[in-house]
């Protein structure tokens, strides 16, 4: 954000920005009233999807099931805290009258 006097001071540099795909919005006695963007971008495009293109990364386990512990760590910080239920691992199991939770 930038105000108009720092905007007219230095216009080819906020329309440099703008056109390396910065959004340069000028603000009037500190409130937004307009905005600078590369010709032929329209307001809000691409801004949910891909916005954090490149901002992360994944671990070569990411994609991995998480152990028993990892994933009761993560519903014991839920408020209130989510039960942890155990699933059952075969057929035999499934079939059997037992408690899967016990």
């Amino acid at each position: 954000m930038v105000n108009i006097a720092e905007a007219k001071a230095k216009f080819s540099h906020f329309v440099g920005l703008a056109a390396q795909g910065e959004i340069v919005v000028i603000c009037d006695r500190g409130k937004p009233v307009t905005r600078m963007t590369a010709a032929g971008v329209r307001p809000g495009a691409g801004t949910l999807v891909g916005s954090m293109a490149g901002q992360g990364f994944l671990t070569e386990d990411a994609l991995e099931p998480m152990s028993a512990s990892e994933l009761s760590s993560i519903l014991a910080d839920t408020d209130p805290p989510m039960p942890v239920y155990r699933v059952a691992e075969t057929r035999r199991e499934l079939d059997s009258n037992e408690d899967p939770v016990g």
